[in-house]
């Protein structure tokens, strides 16, 4: 969620820079969509929909938000982050029954030149499987789908593997998943790798018509005619993405909305850029509900079952007993009058009894229910707190974890203090009843326990009397810290309500282990992120990234008639120092030389390493003779670099091809070939100058 946010900053920088920023005065609604691809397609899908809207309800703003996967996208609607959404219908169906959201539209999906607004899944092999004719042939074998969570590309086949007696968890060899590549499905099983796999509808007819591959190759499974339908399918058909709005979007500007997808028609700029012919109004989702109800999937997922068995099995034998104690205490009220005193002490008891057991099953059943909702960060340990300190009657509650490695001291998480949280703080464990709690798994003080532990001051000063504890331990069996009770004054829980501490100790422990390695997955997908787009040697920007800004920019100018520039920039004399040094030194140049060309660019440009000596600058809003004063001052910051090695003074030198980035360029591959061509005729006039694209003559020693 994290990255995915910090990508919407980014864009809403770059927007704000290309002068494409919503009124002061409009209403923002954010617009949640499902980026399968990644979030520069789905920007590239969805955006022109986004400014389709901008333009027809023009007294509000309507904003793009990508989200790479599903549980993102469901926390941002649910913290009222985003207000919209466009997504596939099980994430929709999902929305609609967690949040409320309501379904506005049912997208066309364009293929094949017709608007289709459902589609399925088709099971397939190999044309050539001899052993394979059915899907109940798939028994035993090993199956490919794209995405676990993945509807067209999991789950409609799921429910159809199951009508026709196939459990795929159970009776596959190896089930396996191709982390959303629909087109990696088809290639393994082409390939051998798998026996079978599943894809969505009209992707084997895409790849087809692109002379991928035969359909003569393919055996479907389980194959189905459906009337109007021409692609190949195995399942049921069910709707395809839908439109919706949260509850809290007044029901006019949901109206408004509607009306506004439904007026788009094929020809319009959002349609042909979303791959739609259209919207139609909201297809029915129940078939879509049903089969997620069929599978316990989305919002239908069973969890935490093991805690309400434990549940039961804490309390069923004493709430017959208690019921049938009712049952006998009741009969000697009408039939023994002389046990009437005796009655009514019983009496006494057991309503204190009942009253600790529905305390215990009020906090019992709030635990239940945040475990099965989605974790709020800090707000489920403080919730457990509260619980937990009612449950009791204590006035202090807190959960602590290890601060060292050799876990001699304590750092609190959080703390209840009677009326609200404090500040978290450290502590030794030594002498304390947080010592005995990790040695003994239970510590239970129900009154003295500041004359017990002389030795803890904070106990002395604070008066605390009593004091419960349950060690927190890792599904792992990893000991991680502590959740404490305590009070001023003695408190004397039943014993049945010991169990719950324990049992919201286990839930805490989950949690905290959940969130950490949420931590760790969040840090390596940040690492692989950067990684994936920047220059190992310099920190710059790789030339993949580089070639996705330039076509983002290539894009704006085509289509709102921006003017940007690109730089290419080929180190000259860097091959003569690169062999009589070492790549060491070499390396130490170009590293140096790096830093140097970033102080020259504008904050809203883009320098990158192309590879080797090469470089390239991307220049956002910037006509052609801002562009060469730019070039101008690249060129004369190398000229006056000097690396200093051993003693000795080395210089190299740049040529630079620039080239505009206009309404009137032809694709990407001839922009930067222009800038490759303009910077080689640099190099050829004698280097060390700029050469401007489409000019007779180039320049140097800083001149143009």
């Amino acid at each position: 969620m994290y990255i995915g946010r910090m990508r919407y900053i980014v864009w809403i920088i770059v927007t704000t820079i290309l002068g494409i920023a919503a009124p002061a005065d409009a209403d923002e609604f954010r617009i949640a969509v499902r980026a399968i691809k990644g979030n520069a397609e789905a920007m590239s899908r969805w955006q022109a929909t986004a400014d389709y809207l901008n333009q027809t309800i023009s007294l509000h703003h309507f904003t793009l938000v990508p989200f790479e996967n599903n549980s993102a996208l469901n926390q941002s609607i649910s913290n009222s982050d985003t207000q919209l959404s466009i997504t596939n219908p099980a994430s929709s169906v999902e929305l609609k029954i967690r949040y409320g959201q309501q379904l506005l539209a049912t997208l066309l999906n364009n293929r094949q030149g017709n608007g289709y607004a459902q589609f399925g899944s088709v099971i397939f092999t190999r044309a050539d499987r001899t052993d394979i004719s059915k899907i109940e042939d798939l028994k035993g074998k090993i199956f490919l789908g794209v995405d676990e969570l993945g509807f067209g590309g999991w789950r409609i086949a799921w429910g159809e593997l199951l009508k026709h007696g196939v459990e795929p968890y159970t009776d596959f060899k190896e089930l396996r998943f191709a982390g959303g590549n629909q087109l990696a499905v088809v290639r393994s099983v082409l390939k051998r790798e798998v026996d079978a796999g599943v894809v969505r509808t009209d992707v084997l007819e895409g790849m087809a018509s692109a002379g991928e591959i035969k359909l003569s190759d393919i055996k479907v499974l389980g194959a189905k005619r459906v009337s109007k339908f021409p692609f190949l399918v195995s399942t049921d058909l069910y709707p395809e993405w839908y439109f919706s709005a949260s509850k809290n979007i007044s029901n006019e500007l949901k109206a408004e909305i509607a009306r506004a997808l439904l007026a788009i028609n094929r020809d319009d700029p959002a349609a042909k850029a979303g791959h739609y012919i259209g919207w139609i109004n909201p297809v029915d989702a129940t078939p879509v509900e049903e089969l997620l109800k069929e599978l316990k999937a989305g919002p239908y997922r069973v969890t935490n079952s093991g805690l309400l068995n434990e549940f039961i099995a804490q309390y069923a034998y004493r709430l017959m007993a208690i019921f049938a104690a009712i049952l006998a205490l009741g009969g000697a009220f009408f039939y023994v009058t002389k046990l009437n005193r005796r009655f009514t002490q019983a009496q006494t008891q057991l309503k204190a009894e009942i009253a600790n057991r529905e305390r215990a099953e009020h906090a019992l059943s709030s635990l239940a229910q945040q475990s099965l909702e989605f974790t709020k960060e800090e707000l489920f340990f403080k919730l457990c707190l509260t619980e937990l300190a009612q449950l009791f009657g204590a006035k202090y509650a807190f959960i602590g974890l290890f601060a060292d490695a050799d876990k001699s001291r304590i750092k609190t998480y959080a703390i209840w203090s009677g009326e609200g949280f404090v500040d978290n703080f450290e502590y030794a464990l030594a002498g304390t009843p947080c010592q005995d709690v990790l040695n003994l798994n239970l510590e239970l003080i129900e009154s003295g326990a500041a004359q017990k532990y002389p030795e803890d001051a904070m106990l002395r000063d604070m008066g605390i009397e009593s004091y419960f504890g349950a060690p927190l331990i890792s599904p792992g069996g990893a000991m991680m810290g502590l959740v404490s009770v305590f009070d001023t004054k003695p408190m004397y829980p039943a014993k049945d309500l010991r169990a719950v501490l324990k049992i919201f100790a286990n839930r805490i422990a989950m949690e905290i282990q959940r969130k950490r390695e949420e931590e760790a997955l969040k840090g390596m997908a940040e690492q692989l992120s950067y990684q994936a787009s920047h220059d190992v040697l310099t920190n710059l920007l790789n030339r993949r990234e580089f070639e996705v800004r330039a076509k983002a920019a290539w894009i704006s100018a085509k289509s709102q008639h921006k003017q940007h520039a690109l730089c290419y920039l080929d180190l000259d004399r860097f091959k003569e120092v690169n062999d009589a040094y070492g790549h060491q030194v070499g390396d130490a140049l170009l590293i140096q030389i790096s830093s140097a060309l970033s102080t020259v660019v504008r904050g809203s440009d883009t320098l990158a390493r192309l590879g080797g000596d090469e470089f390239g600058v991307l220049l956002l809003d910037c006509p052609l003779d801002r562009a060469r004063e730019i070039a101008n001052k690249l060129l004369d910051t190398v000229k006056s670099f000097r690396f200093i090695h051993a003693g000795e003074s080395l210089q190299v030198g740049v040529s630079i091809g620039v080239v505009a980035i206009g309404s009137d360029c032809l694709d990407m591959h001839a922009l930067f070939r222009a800038a490759d061509a303009s910077c080689y005729k640099a190099k050829g006039l004698g280097r060390n100058r700029i050469h401007i694209h489409g000019e007779k003559s180039a320049a140097g020693g800083g001149e143009a």
